[in-house]
C-alpha cells in the first residue's frame, strides 16, 4: 500500500514504512501530480512548471529519469519493464493512479466535508473526531517548498482556507459536547492568525463565557469591533452583536446547548470528482447499447455486427468499450487485428492473436494443437485448408462461453481469415458468438462485400459511426486536455473536426500544450496536428518514431534495438517518450503499438522516399540478426529496400515470403510477394531466368486461386513467354499448367480460342507422362471447351485415367474439372450427376474446398433440370459455404442468379429485371467481364417474358456486341420480337447451337425463330432435337435465365409442322412443368395455347 503525503513534509509511506522520494524536483514532480487531483500532467506542462520556462536542453529525457525513480521508490517489488500501476503513463504525460485515502491532501477536503454533514445532523461526537483526523493529517507548510509555486498556490491557498474551516468546525463540535475549556488556547491561535474571521472570534467568545472568563469574553468582542472598524471601515456582523448583548445579560441561552449554531457553508467546493480513467469513451452510448443487443442475440447461436466508420471516428474505441462491458458479464472476449501492410505478420494472423490469446487460459488438446499449429506458431508446417478450418472450429466450439471475438480492420483482412470467418459462421451456428467486424466502408475489398453477402443471415447488427455532437466534443476536449473549455471553443472544434473523436483528441492535446490560443489556428487536417505534436518532441524521440513507422503498426522493440546504429537506451527513452505523448500504446511487454493508423502513416509518409529505402535496409539488417524466421516481415521489407545491389536477396525473401502465404492459404498477399519479386529482379543487372520463371508461373497460380483470372490469364501468357526464350520444353509445358485453380465458369477471354497456349499444349503432350501429362490435358480441356467438343472428350478421358491410376486425390479432382466440360450437353446430365458426387467424395476426404464447391455448383445445374429448386438451392448454398475466397464471388453470383430467376418464374418482372441489372454491373465491377454478360442477358430473358417486344433488341446488343459467336440464336430471337425478319433472317445461324449448358434455351430461341422465319426444315430439326428434354425449363439449368417450359416451344413448333394433337400433349405437359416450378405466368400461357387449339 502507497500513501503520498504533501501537508507538511513531501514523502511517502510503503507498507507502511515511511521512505524520501530524493533530490527537490523528485519531490517537485511527485507534488506536480498531487496538485493535479489525479488528472494527468502533460510533459510540457511539467517541463514548464519545473523548469519555469527555461527548460534544459534534454528535459524530457531528465523527466523520464525522474519518473523512473518515483517509481522505483513507489513499487520496489515492481518486475522490470512491468507496467507501473501508481504513477503511470497516461498520454499525453502522467497521473497518480491512487484513491482519495491514498493522498493526505486528497482526504482532507473529504473527511472536512463528512464532518460538516455530521455537524448538520446534529452528531458533534462523531463530527469531533471526524474533523480531528482531518486536521491531524497536517504535519507542515502544504506542499512544503514548492507552496509559492505558481503551479501549487491556487491549491494551497485551497488547503490553506478550508484548514481554517475545519479547526472552526472542531471548535463547533467541541462546545457540542462541553469541551469550551480546551478550546480556547487553540482558539486563541487561531484568531490570532486569522483576526478577522467573524465566526472564529464568536467561538473564542462563546468558550471564554463558558468557561467563566466573561470579562475576556467581552474584550475580545470589543477587540474585533474596534480591527474591523479601523481595517475595513465596518461593524460587526449579526452573529457578534447579538453574542455580546447576550454575555452582558448574562442570557440563559448561552449556558444551555438548545441548538446548535449552523455551521459556516465552506467557502470550496466539496470533494473534487475524480478523473476518468484515460481512454474512457465519450458519447455512443445508444451504439453501445445496439452492440449489447446484438450480443444477447449470439446468446442463441453465432452472430455478426459490423461496425463501420472512416478513419479516427471511434471505432476501436467503443469496441473496447463492448469488450468491457461483456467481460463484466462474464463473456469471454478476444481481439484479433488485421495489418495495414502485406508482409510483418503472417497470413491469418487476426486469427493467430485471438486463438493465441484463447490458448493461453483454454488450451487445446493436443490433437487440435497440432491442426491449429499454423495459426498457433511461427514455424508450423501447412496442413490443408479445409482440416485447418475444421480445426478452428472444433476448437472455438470447446471454448467456455459466451464468447466476444472482435477482428479490427477488416477491410484490409487477407482470404484466409475471411474464408475462416465464413466457416466458423456455419460451423458455430448453435454456439454463443459474437464476431463484431470495425472496417472502413469506402475500403472494402470485393472480398469482403462477397463476405458480407455471405453473412448475410448471421448478421444481426450493421453500425456506421458519425462525428460526436457538440456537448460531446466539449467533454472530450475537457478530458483529454485537461482543462475546461467554453462553450465557444467546443463549438469551433466540433466545426473544425466534424466530431471525429481523433481529430478532436488531437486537438485537445494541442490545447494541454499551447493553451485556448491553440484553437484559433487548428490546422486543416488530423495529419497536420499529428505533425505539430511530433514536432514538439526531442529530436532523438522523432527519430525513433519514424523508425518505428517504418516497422510498422505494431513494433517489436528488439527489432527497433537491433537496427544499425540504434542505441537500447536512446530506443527506449523514445518509445517511452512516444506512449507519454499518445502516440504510442503499450499493447504487452517489448512491443508498441501506434495509437492510431493515421499516427503511423503520418510519419512514414513523411520520410524522404530515398530516407524511407534506406530505412527499410536497417530493419533487414535487424530482422536477419534478432527475427530470422520471420519470412513474412523479410520478405516486406526487403522489397521496399531493394535496389540494384540488393534485388536478389530482395527477391529470394519475397519468394520465401510467398510461400508462407500460399501455405495459408493467402493467395493475394502470395501474389503481391511475387510481384515485388518480380519487380526486384527487373532491378537486377543479369537477373536468373529461370527464377524469373518460377516467380511468374507461382503468380499465375496465386492470382488463379485468389480468383483474379483476368490477371493470371495475361500473367500466364508472359510466363510462355520467358519459358520459350529458355528453348526447355520443360519450362514450357509448366508455364502452360501455371493455372491450377478449380474452374467453375469459362476463363477463355471475350471466349476466344488462345491457340498460342493450345499450341503449346499439344506439342508438350507427346514428350510427358504420367502427371505432367494429366495437368496438360486437364489445360487443354479449358482451353479448347466450347470450341472443340470431341477434343475435350479424349482429353478428359484420358486425363482422369491418368489420375485414377496415380491415386492422387488433387490430381483426380483436376481431371474430374476437366471431364465437367464434356458433360454439359443435356443428354449427359446423369454422368454429370456422378461426376458431381464423385467430387464432392474425394474432396471432402481430401480437404480440398474448392472441389467441393465445383461439386455443389454441377450437382445445382443437374437439380435444376430436374425443374427441383429446393435441391438447386441447397447445393447452391453448399457451394458458397464450401467456396475458397477466390471462389466465393462466382458461388455467391450463382445464388444470386437463382434470386434473379425465381423472380422471372414468378412473374416479377419488374424486380427481376433490376436484380439482373444489379448482378451484370456487380460482376463487372469485380473484374467478371464476360460473366457480367449474364446480367444483360437475364433482362433479355425477363422482357421477353414480360411482352415487352420492342425492348429485347436494346437489352442483348451489349452482349451481341462482345461475343457475337456466342448469342447468334438470342439476337436473331430479339430481332424476331420486334418484327425485324429480315435482318434476323440475315444474322440467323445455318448451324446448330453449340451442345453444352446453354443448350437447351439457345435451341427454344432457335424454334422460335424459325418459326417467324418459316423455316420448317429448321423447325423440324428443333423439335426433334428437344423431344427428349420436354419436361424441362428451357436455359434453366445455367442456374442463370429461362425462358420457360421446353414443352410450351414444342407445342408451338407441333402447331406450325401441322400438329395439332401433338401440340396439345405439349401444352398439357407444359401447364405441370410451369405449376412445378411455381411459375403462374407460364402456366397461363401454355393453358391460353391449350385453349386456342
Amino acid at each position: 500500500m502507497v500513501r503520498v503525503l504533501v501537508l507538511g513534509h513531501i514523502g511517502a509511506e510503503v507498507a507502511g514504512r515511511p521512505v524520501e522520494f530524493g533530490t527537490s524536483l523528485h519531490r517537485a514532480v511527485m507534488a506536480r501530480l498531487v496538485c493535479a487531483q489525479g488528472h494527468i500532467v502533460s510533459t510540457d506542462r511539467f517541463i514548464d512548471d519545473l523548469w519555469k520556462g527555461q527548460p534544459p536542453p534534454k528535459a524530457l529525457g531528465a523527466l523520464q529519469v525522474y519518473v523512473s525513480n518515483l517509481r522505483r521508490v513507489l513499487e520496489p517489488e515492481r518486475a522490470p519493464r512491468a507496467a507501473a500501476r501508481v504513477l503511470v503513463s497516461a498520454p499525453p504525460g502522467y497521473r497518480l493512479a491512487l484513491d482519495t485515502e491514498d493522498v493526505d491532501a486528497w482526504l482532507f477536503p473529504k473527511l472536512v466535508d463528512a464532518a460538516a454533514g455530521l455537524l448538520a445532523r446534529r452528531e458533534p461526537a462523531g463530527a469531533f473526531d471526524t474533523i480531528s483526523e482531518a486536521l491531524s493529517l497536517w504535519t507542515g507548510q502544504a506542499y512544503a517548498e514548492f507552496a509559492d509555486q505558481e503551479w501549487a498556490v491556487p491549491e494551497v491557498g485551497h488547503l490553506l482556507e478550508l484548514r481554517a474551516v475545519a479547526v472552526e468546525y472542531r471548535a463547533e463540535a467541541g462546545l457540542a459536547l462541553g469541551r469550551h475549556a480546551e478550546l480556547v488556547p487553540e482558539l486563541e491561535r487561531h484568531v490570532a492568525a486569522h483576526a478577522l474571521r467573524e465566526n472564529a472570534v464568536r467561538l473564542l467568545a462563546l468558550s471564554y463565557y463558558r468557561a467563566g472568563r466573561q470579562g475576556e469574553a467581552l474584550a475580545v468582542l470589543r477587540r474585533t469591533r474596534a480591527l474591523l472598524a479601523d481595517e475595513l471601515g465596518v461593524d460587526p456582523g449579526p452573529a457578534l452583536r447579538s453574542l455580546e448583548a447576550d454575555i452582558l445579560a448574562q442570557a440563559p441561552s448561552l449556558d444551555l446547548i438548545i441548538r446548535e449554531p449552523a455551521p459556516a457553508p465552506l467557502v470550496v467546493p466539496p470533494d473534487r470528482p475524480r478523473p476518468p480513467s484515460p481512454g474512457r469513451m465519450v458519447g455512443r452510448t445508444r451504439e453501445l447499447s445496439r452492440l449489447t443487443a446484438a450480443a444477447e442475440q449470439a446468446g442463441d447461436g453465432f452472430r455478426v455486427a459490423w461496425l463501420g466508420g472512416e478513419a479516427g471516428l471511434g471505432k476501436s474505441t467503443l469496441a473496447d468499450a463492448l469488450v468491457g462491458h461483456l467481460s463484466s458479464r462474464r463473456w469471454r472476449t478476444v481481439v484479433g487485428r488485421c495489418p495495414e501492410t502485406t508482409g510483418g505478420v503472417p497470413p491469418a494472423w487476426a486469427w493467430s492473436e485471438v486463438l493465441r490469446d484463447l490458448a493461453a487460459t483454454t488450451p487445446p488438446p493436443p490433437e487440435t494443437a497440432a491442426r491449429l499449429a499454423p495459426l498457433l506458431t511461427d514455424d508450423a508446417a501447412p496442413v490443408g485448408q479445409f482440416w485447418l478450418a475444421r480445426a478452428v472450429g472444433d476448437y472455438v466450439d470447446g471454448v467456455p462461453g459466451p464468447l466476444l471475438i472482435v477482428l479490427e480492420d477488416v477491410h484490409r483482412a487477407d482470404e484466409e481469415t475471411l474464408q475462416l470467418l465464413r466457416h466458423l459462421a456455419v460451423r458455430l451456428a448453435a454456439t454463443p458468438v459474437l464476431v463484431l467486424l470495425t472496417h472502413r466502408p469506402g475500403e472494402s475489398s470485393a472480398d469482403l462485400m462477397a463476405t458480407a453477402a455471405a453473412l448475410a443471415v448471421q448478421t444481426v447488427e450493421n453500425l456506421e459511426l458519425s462525428g460526436l455532437a457538440p456537448d460531446e466534443v466539449a467533454r472530450l476536449l475537457t478530458e483529454r486536455s485537461g482543462m475546461e473549455v467554453d462553450r465557444a471553443t467546443a463549438r469551433k472544434v466540433s466545426e473544425r473536426t466534424g466530431g471525429n473523436p481523433l481529430f478532436v483528441s488531437e486537438t485537445a492535446r494541442l490545447l494541454a500544450i499551447d493553451g485556448p490560443s491553440a484553437v484559433n489556428v487548428l490546422p486543416p487536417g488530423v495529419r497536420d496536428l499529428i505533425r505539430r505534436r511530433v514536432a514538439h518532441l526531442p529530436g532523438a524521440v522523432q527519430v525513433t518514431l519514424r523508425n518505428a513507422a517504418v516497422l510498422g503498426r505494431e513494433v517489436d522493440a528488439d527489432v527497433l534495438i537491433a537496427m544499425p546504429g540504434a542505441d537500447e537506451e536512446t530506443v527506449l527513452d523514445g518509445l517511452e517518450a512516444g506512449v507519454l505523448a499518445g502516440l504510442l500504446e503499450e499493447p504487452r511487454p517489448g512491443r508498441v503499438r501506434f495509437a492510431h493508423v493515421l499516427v503511423r502513416e503520418t510519419l512514414y509518409e513523411d520520410i524522404p522516399r530515398l530516407r524511407r529505402a534506406r530505412m527499410h535496409r536497417k530493419v533487414v539488417t535487424a530482422l536477419e540478426t534478432v527475427r530470422p524466421g520471420d519470412v513474412g516481415a523479410l520478405g516486406h521489407h526487403a522489397l521496399a529496400a531493394a535496389t540494384t545491389a540488393t534485388a536478389p536477396a530482395a527477391a529470394e525473401y519475397a519468394s520465401r515470403a510467398a510461400a508462407q502465404a500460399s501455405a495459408l492459404y493467402a493467395h493475394r498477399d502470395a501474389a503481391a510477394f511475387l510481384d515485388g519479386a518480380l519487380s526486384a529482379l527487373d532491378l537486377a543487372p543479369d537477373p536468373s531466368e529461370a527464377l524469373r520463371l518460377d516467380l511468374m508461373c507461382r503468380l499465375v497460380s496465386a492470382l488463379a486461386h485468389a480468383g483474379e483470372v483476368e490477371r493470371a490469364l495475361d500473367a500466364r501468357a508472359k510466363a510462355l513467354a520467358v519459358a520459350r526464350r529458355t528453348a526447355d520444353p520443360k519450362a514450357v509445358a509448366r508455364a502452360a499448367v501455371a493455372f491450377d485453380a478449380p474452374v467453375i465458369w469459362t476463363i477463355q477471354p471475350e471466349r476466344r480460342l488462345d491457340r498460342d497456349l493450345v499450341r503449346a499444349i499439344e506439342d508438350a503432350i507427346p514428350r510427358e507422362t504420367g502427371e505432367p501429362r494429366c495437368l496438360l490435358l486437364v489445360t487443354l480441356c479449358h482451353a479448347v471447351e466450347g470450341h472443340d467438343a470431341a477434343r475435350v472428350e479424349t482429353a478428359s478421358t484420358e486425363a482422369v485415367a491418368i489420375a485414377r491410376d496415380i491415386g492422387d486425390p488433387h490430381l483426380l479432382c483436376m481431371a474430374l474439372n476437366a471431364r465437367y466440360w464434356a458433360c454439359q450437353a443435356p443428354d449427359r446430365r446423369e454422368e454429370l450427376e456422378g461426376l458431381g458426387h464423385e467430387l464432392l467424395r474425394i474432396s471432402s476426404s481430401a480437404g480440398l474446398l474448392g472441389y467441393q464447391t465445383l461439386g455443389h455448383a454441377a450437382l445445382c445445374m443437374v437439380a435444376l433440370s430436374r425443374n427441383d429448386w429446393a435441391g438447386a438451392r441447397h447445393h447452391a448454398d453448399q457451394a458458397a459455404e464450401h467456396s475458397t475466397s477466390g471462389q466465393l464471388g462466382h458461388a455467391l453470383g450463382i445464388l444470386a442468379f437463382l434470386d434473379a430467376l425465381h423472380l422471372l418464374l414468378r412473374g416479377e418482372f419488374e424486380q427481376a429485371e433490376e436484380a439482373y441489372t444489379t448482378l451484370g454491373k456487380r460482376m463487372a465491377e469485380s473484374g467478371a467481364s464476360i460473366s457480367s454478360l449474364m446480367g444483360a442477358v437475364g433482362c433479355f430473358a425477363v422482357r421477353l417474358a414480360a411482352g415487352r417486344f420492342d425492348e429485347c433488341v436494346e437489352a442483348i446488343t451489349p452482349v451481341w456486341e462482345r461475343i457475337p459467336q456466342e448469342v447468334e440464336e438470342l439476337y436473331a430471337r430479339a430481332l424476331v420480337a420486334a418484327g425485324r425478319l429480315e435482318e434476323a433472317r440475315a444474322v440467323w445461324p445455318a448451324a446448330l447451337p453449340r451442345r453444352d449448358f446453354s443448350w437447351v434455351g439457345m435451341m427454344a430461341a432457335r424454334s422460335v425463330t424459325a418459326i417467324a422465319l418459316a423455316d420448317r426444315e429448321a423447325a423440324g430439326e428443333c423439335y426433334h432435337q428437344l423431344l427428349p428434354v420436354e419436361g424441362e425449363m428451357a436455359g434453366m439449368s445455367t442456374a442463370s435465365v429461362t425462358f420457360g417450359p421446353v414443352a410450351h416451344t414444342l407445342g408451338d413448333l407441333a402447331v406450325f409442322l401441322g400438329g395439332s394433337e401433338a401440340a396439345a400433349g405439349h401444352y398439357a405437359r407444359a401447364v405441370e412443368v410451369a405449376r412445378q416450378v411455381g411459375s403462374p405466368h407460364w402456366e397461363k400461357a401454355a393453358r391460353d395455347a391449350l385453349a386456342r387449339l
